[in-house]
C-alpha cells in the first residue's frame, strides 16, 4: 500500500516536471528564410548575400544548409535544442536527409552545426568541429559573428555541394 502510494507520488512529481520543463523550453521560430537571426548580429548585406547563396544551392543540389542566430539559450542544453529546431524545420529533401544547420547561441558563446544524415559523409563530426574552431570562432573571439557565419557557411558547402556554381552569388569581405 504504502508502495503503491510512493509510486503514485514519484510518478506525479515526474509528470509535473515534464509539463513544467515543456512550458519553459525555448521557442523554435518558424522557418521563413535561410538565415534566421535572431540575435541581429550577422551584417544586411551578408544575410542577404547568404540567403540567395543558400536558395540556390537548394534549387540546385537539394541540399538545405540553414543558419539560426538566437540571443540565448535561456537554459536549454544546445544539442536538445539544435535537434528541436532541425527536427522542426525539416531541413534537406524528403528521404535524403541532406539539410544542415548552423546555430549560434551569442549570449552562451556556443554553436553547433547538425547534420542530416544524408550529408554525414561529407561532413562528418571532425569537419564540423574544424570548422567550428578554425573558421568561425576566431572571427567570433574578434567580435565579427557576421564575418564568421559567412565563412563558416562557406565551409559547410565546400563540404557538402563540391560542384555548387553558386550562379555567380559573392559575399564581398
Amino acid at each position: 500500500m504504502v508502495k503503491n502510494q510512493v509510486q503514485k507520488s514519484i510518478f506525479c512529481v515526474l509528470m509535473f516536471a515534464c509539463f513544467v520543463f515543456s512550458a519553459f523550453a525555448l521557442d523554435v521560430p518558424k522557418l521563413e528564410t535561410p538565415i534566421m537571426d535572431k540575435a541581429n548580429v550577422i551584417d544586411s548585406s551578408d544575410e542577404r548575400a547568404l540567403n540567395q547563396k543558400l536558395t540556390n544551392l537548394s534549387n540546385e543540389t537539394g541540399i538545405q544548409v540553414a543558419v539560426l542566430t538566437i540571443p540565448s539559450l535561456e537554459g536549454e542544453a544546445l544539442e536538445s535544442y539544435s535537434m528541436r529546431v532541425a527536427e522542426n524545420w525539416e531541413l534537406g529533401q524528403k528521404g535524403q536527409d541532406n539539410g544542415v544547420l548552423l546555430l549560434v547561441s551569442v549570449g552562451d558563446r556556443e554553436l553547433r552545426i547538425e547534420t542530416g544524415y544524408g550529408v554525414e559523409g561529407d561532413l562528418t563530426d571532425t569537419k564540423c568541429g574544424l570548422i567550428i574552431r578554425n573558421v568561425i570562432t576566431p572571427h567570433f573571439k574578434n567580435g565579427d559573428y557576421s564575418a564568421g557565419i559567412v565563412d563558416g557557411v562557406t565551409a559547410i558547402i565546400e563540404n557538402v555541394a563540391v560542384d555548387f556554381s553558386e550562379n555567380g552569388i559573392e559575399i564581398n569581405r
